[in-house]
């Protein structure tokens, strides 16, 4: 039985993202949250230590409990009807946004992952995946996005180069210059409960904000590349949609 409506697919295609509630159990929850909680620099009973924390990204992604808000829960599943055929192999990221102890918000500069090294890296991926392990309020350090930039993004590297697209040396452009080039729409901040996903293309321009609230935004953010990608990582098609199952 699928997952996701043709509405949903299609909302994907034109917005380059999909947002779901409720995708962790109390369980994968809390076994996540303990496990990140050997990681942290500060002491879990006192949020005053919280503020300018760390560490931002503790090892753990290859941790069980780590591992099955994605293979585990139906995040993986929805990914292959929208994607296809999928490498099960991918760890989660973590990443963590400790309270700043100010009320000055701010979102980070926009940026791609994985599209700027070097010759020898693989680059990019196929899909991207961010769930949280913790309520985010509005201005809590949320995962932002801009819908449609995949589409902008895709078109771009049907004519430049998919390396070094941060490096000026390269004739790439910096963090600072994406919303000039690809013409960038308003920015959508993810806000939700602990179990929140944002299911996203891997063109998706994103970014991170500063959290101005008094809790650490944990979130586990996973990349996941189609099983071929060795073979696919440069090919630019005309169809963006080629090798994908929408």
């Amino acid at each position: 039985m699928s997952l996701l409506t043709t509405e949903d697919k299609t909302f994907f295609k034109e917005n380059g993202y999909l947002i779901r509630h409720n995708m962790l159990s109390e369980g994968q929850i809390q076994g996540a949250v303990d496990t990140l909680w050997h990681y942290i620099e500060a002491d879990r009973d006192d949020p005053q230590t919280w503020v300018d924390a760390g560490p931002r990204s503790p090892d753990c992604g290859d941790h069980p409990a780590i591992r099955a808000t994605l293979h585990e829960t139906d995040l993986f599943a929805m990914c292959r009807e929208l994607a296809g055929d999928l490498s099960d192999d991918a760890d989660p990221s973590t990443i963590l946004v400790y309270p700043s102890g100010s009320d000055e918000w701010a979102i980070k500069l926009p940026h791609l992952d994985g599209y700027n090294k070097s010759e020898q890296a693989t680059v990019g991926f196929t899909i991207g995946v961010t769930v949280y392990l913790s309520d985010v309020a509005p201005r809590g350090g949320g995962f932002t996005l801009w819908p449609g930039s995949h589409k902008t993004v895709a078109e771009f590297f049907k004519s430049h180069s998919l390396l070094g697209l941060n490096m000026h040396h390269s004739g790439g452009i910096v963090e600072r210059d994406m919303g000039r080039i690809f013409n960038l729409n308003e920015p959508v901040e993810l806000v939700g409960q602990a179990g929140t996903a944002c299911i996203w293309h891997g063109y998706m321009v994103h970014s991170g904000t500063s959290n101005c609230s008094d809790q650490i935004r944990m979130a586990l953010v996973s990349r996941i590349s189609t099983k071929n990608w060795d073979l696919l990582q440069f090919e630019t098609p005309d169809d963006m949609w080629e090798y994908w199952e929408v």
